[in-house]
């Protein structure tokens, strides 16, 4: 069989050696019910009014409507009562992007065993799990397969001058920026490959006015790629602009730099991994230490300047600038979010990584390391079965939402929003000491996290430790008073115990915060009718039909209460409307 197509074969197995056990996986409760099965626009699959929301929304923080698409079209032809579809469709897209990887490299090198090295790391090393086996984060494959069918469509563009590839070239990438804009650097990306290995910028047979010229044509072509990137960080601004955490500049530069070189250790040894690395401004992060700081300049600024030193060889340049040029969107200088870096961030830059390696052993191997070529090529093969091990034991964190928040919670430091929706599974599995042994992890990090504190009670509450919920949510609504739901859980209590005053003026409370809820207006009206307060309950009763004619609850508690005031006599009575 020839190796331009046993390689391409291959690679599909090797995925699904490494990924086909997430088709049995389910939903985690980590940005999955938003993206997908409590996001009824997204549940119910295709419609014309989801597809209007997609292309409108800002809805977590981003904007990425053929992402949007994507999760209705599986809903449409999977349903949601079973993630299988969903995670098929990851896994299939995971696969294509190997392929185009493979199939990019070697149209830009003609080197095929490289290609198929370099593309074999991007369909096992563990660090690119997350961007897989999460359903939510259907974005990163989307785009990347977006991303690398552009640039194939721009290569042959660089070779043929066809209008049509050019036109292709840029419609790809407007689909991919509408997939994931953190593609919006691709255009710079595609300036190094004109350095490397296409050589349009110069090369040693060029005068340097030639050279000129072509530098200034390879950047004015990229004029309207560049010009779309702008639209998408425009996009992504007034997207992320509400959310986005109010740090300190130099605590957010400090973070990029570290985090930087924290990618790169996780390069060699990805492990630990967790869905969720804490902020070290924020709650749960540790501060940086100076020497961190430090260290990851130097380490940075001495791999800059080799690149720069050695850029005549092409692929260090490259490689590396790669690296940091698809980083750059989300290193976290524009800091949205609680996290300190992700794995999912890795999926596009190590690219550049993976090539810089394997071309530069290459480089070796055809020197003074000839000698060694046999050696490499069994470290080869035994570094990929590695990271096929490793990708296969760290998918296991994402089977549920349990593997998933015991895995993140064995990751130090960890995060309080890991240990909350890890409560939020046992809960949901009946676990409640386990669940509230989690809630209270979660708080011992973030004492103020009225969201933990609201979900304890609700966990005491099951258990029969009513005293201890009544603690519980009297906190959550001391530390958020703005909290309706731990207003109205506190209220359910305090009617328990007899205590009506109290409960109804959290029920007031927690309606003065929503008034548009009309069973919220119901619920506060049968707390008034069971205190006695008649007119008071009508009055809410009539609200919540205003805001919801069809509330039939409502209708009758309103109806009963006009016949208990007439029964009375405290006014006429009056038709219910």
């Amino acid at each position: 069989m020839k190796p331009s197509l046993f390689v391409p074969i291959l690679l599909v197995l090797a995925v699904l050696t490494a990924y086909g056990q997430t088709l049995g996986f389910d939903f985690v409760n980590f940005d999955d019910p938003d993206y997908v099965t409590e996001n009824p626009l997204v549940a119910r699959g295709l419609s014309g009014e989801g597809l209007r929301w997609a292309f409108t929304t800002h809805h977590a923080q981003n904007y990425h409507p053929l992402t949007w698409a994507s999760l209705m079209l599986d809903a449409q032809l999977f349903g949601v009562k079973s993630a299988r579809g969903f995670h098929l469709t990851n896994l299939l897209l995971h696969a294509l992007n190997a392929l185009l990887l493979f199939w990019l490299l070697r149209a830009l090198t003609g080197a095929l065993w490289k290609s198929a090295l370099v593309a074999g790391f991007l369909a096992l090393h563990p660090l690119h799990v997350e961007s897989v086996a999460w359903i939510a984060e259907r974005k990163d494959v989307l785009s990347q397969a977006f991303a690398l069918g552009a640039t194939l469509a721009w290569l042959r563009w660089a070779r043929s001058g066809r209008p049509r590839d050019y036109a292709l070239a840029l419609a790809l990438l407007a689909l991919g920026l509408l997939a994931k804009q953190m593609l919006v650097t691709l255009p710079l990306l595609w300036l190094l490959l004109d350095f490397w290995p296409l050589g349009r910028l110069c090369n040693a047979a060029t005068r340097r006015q030639a050279a000129g010229l072509a530098r200034r044509q390879a950047l004015l072509e990229k004029l309207p790629a560049l010009a779309l990137s702008a639209g998408a960080i425009a996009l992504t601004l007034a997207a992320q602009t509400r959310r986005a955490a109010l740090l300190p500049v130099d605590d957010r530069l400090a973070n990029a730099v570290v985090a930087t070189a924290r990618y790169l250790g996780k390069l060699v040894w990805p492990h630990p991994l967790s869905a969720l690395y804490p902020h070290p401004a924020m709650a749960g992060g540790e501060p940086l230490a100076v020497w961190q700081i430090g260290g990851a300049l130097v380490l940075i600024a001495a791999l800059s300047a080799a690149a720069f030193r050695f850029r005549r060889l092409g692929w260090p340049f490259v490689g590396w600038f790669w690296f940091l040029g698809a980083l750059v969107p989300v290193i976290g200088i524009v800091q949205v979010g609680e996290q300190a870096m992700a794995d999912r961030y890795a999926y596009l830059p190590f690219i550049g990584l993976y090539l810089a390696l394997v071309w530069g052993i290459g480089a070796w191997l055809e020197g003074p390391g000839r000698r060694w070529r046999d050696p490499a090529a069994v470290l080869a093969v035994l570094a990929l079965f590695a990271c096929l091990i490793g990708t296969r034991e760290r998918a296991n964190a994402w089977r549920d939402s349990i593997a998933l928040g015991e895995r993140a919670r064995e990751v130090k430091p960890v995060h309080p929003k890991m240990l909350y929706n890890l409560g939020l599974a046992y809960a949901d599995a009946h676990r409640y000491p386990e669940a509230a042994g989690s809630f209270t992890a979660a708080l011992a990090i973030s004492p103020d996290y009225a969201k933990a504190l609201n979900n304890l009670g609700q966990t005491y509450e099951a258990m029969g430790k009513l005293d201890g919920a009544r603690g519980a949510y009297q906190t959550a609504v001391a530390k958020d008073p703005d909290f309706a739901l731990a207003r109205i859980n506190l209220s359910r209590l305090l009617a328990k115990a007899g205590d009506m005053d109290g409960a109804i003026a959290q029920r007031i409370r927690a309606v003065a915060l929503d008034p548009d809820d009309a069973a919220g207006r119901n619920n506060l009206g049968a707390l008034l009718a069971q205190a006695g307060r008649f007119e008071e309950a009508v009055t809410q009763f009539r609200a919540a039909l205003a805001i919801d004619p069809g509330n039939a609850e409502a209708r009758r508690n309103l109806e009963v209460a006009l016949r208990l005031i007439e029964q009375r006599g405290s006014i006429p009575a009056r038709p219910a409307d």
